[in-house]
């Protein structure tokens, strides 16, 4: 896969340090699009990334088929009442990593040069060494809340999302929100197909809860660069 020529302006570069935050639209060159958004479409086992109180966890896809609905209505409900009292989230993802299961070409691409001298221009950072992420699909009933990227151990500098998703509306939910504290919101992202959406690290944002009557899938590449 490739970064699309001259998709990375000094006009994003000036946003991103203006405001913390940029998207890039048109980040791949339109073949390579749309043969990763198939690719990610085709899936069919995902595995679920939600909350406890002791922090992020996630079952895997054979596990979730595993579960009776009243199972599945217990970890739901039990969610919700994580999502009252702090940080909570509830979406499906799917590593990126070599193996018989992996998108070698799309692990290649996150973990290779490609990605990370892309963002290193757009960043201005040179400290930057390596980038990670994964597959996420948010269907109904999906959120991640508040919260802002930080992770104990890890020297996240920005993350970034890189979107297939293509066709969403607004009233779905699945947005993209950044935010000064918890009550203003600064910046709403709808999701979008072949974009690329960089931010630093601290930075307080949210996804909200995917509409029950939405009929599609957000699907996006989501990771961070690291230093």
């Amino acid at each position: 896969m490739e970064i699309r020529s001259g998709a990375i302006g000094a006009d994003h570069k000036e946003t991103l340090n203006e405001h913390g935050h940029v998207v890039v639209q048109d980040i791949l060159e339109p073949a390579d699009a749309a043969a990763l958004a198939d690719r990610v479409a085709a899936i069919k086992e995902w595995d679920f990334a939600f909350t406890t109180p002791q922090g992020p966890c996630c079952l895997d896809a054979a596990k979730i088929a595993a579960q009776t609905p009243q199972q599945r209505q217990n970890m739901m409900a039990q969610l919700t009442q994580q999502a009252q009292r702090g940080f909570s989230m509830a979406y499906q993802r799917r590593d990126v990593v070599p193996g018989p299961a992996a998108d070698e070409q799309l692990a290649e691409w996150i973990k290779g040069p490609h990605l990370l001298n892309a963002i290193k221009d757009l960043t201005g950072d040179n400290s930057l060494d390596r980038v990670d992420g994964h597959l996420s699909q948010y269907t109904a009933g999906s959120y991640l809340s508040s919260h802002d990227d930080t992770y104990a151990g890890k020297e996240r500098r920005f993350a970034f999302v890189l979107g297939l998703t293509r066709r969403w509306q607004a009233d779905w939910g699945g947005l993209l929100h950044f935010t000064t504290n918890q009550e203003t919101v600064t910046k709403t992202l709808v999701p979008g197909f072949n974009t690329l959406t960089i931010f630093s690290v601290p930075q307080m944002h949210f996804v909200s809860q995917v509409a029950s009557y939405a009929p599609e899938r957000r699907l996006t590449v989501t990771g961070w660069a690291f230093a």
